[in-house]
């Protein structure tokens, strides 16, 4: 009967642990696409969105395959950059991603997949 009652516990405990980290699990995910979404809304805005195809990244693969930190950064750099003239005469024009010398993100930009 105790090893009975053991087990009983036991495997409530466990289903207990199961349940929680598969609820934990789901609500980082959701979190991570809040985020994403916040990012993705930035970077629309921004002249680093028509500048990242230019170094092979489509911007939402870019989003996903980066680390939140990283887009952050780069965002925020883009947002701070003192060349956003230059940048945006440079994308109407078609200029290469080599032309893109001035940029703060060019090193963080290395060819896409």
């Amino acid at each position: 009967m105790l090893t009975t009652l053991i087990a009983a516990v036991t495997f409530t405990a466990g289903l207990v642990l199961l349940v929680g980290f598969a609820w934990t699990v789901r609500r980082n995910v959701r979190r991570g696409e809040r985020v994403r979404a916040e990012l993705s809304d930035r970077l629309a805005g921004l002249p680093l969105s028509r500048l990242l195809p230019r170094f092979g990244y489509l911007p939402r693969d870019f989003l996903h395959r980066s680390s939140i930190n990283r887009v952050e950064a780069m965002l925020r750099m883009c947002e701070q950059c003192e060349a956003v003239g230059a940048c945006r005469a440079a994308l109407e024009r078609g200029e290469a991603a080599e032309a893109f010398t001035f940029c703060p993100n060019r090193g963080a930009l290395r060819p896409g997949p």
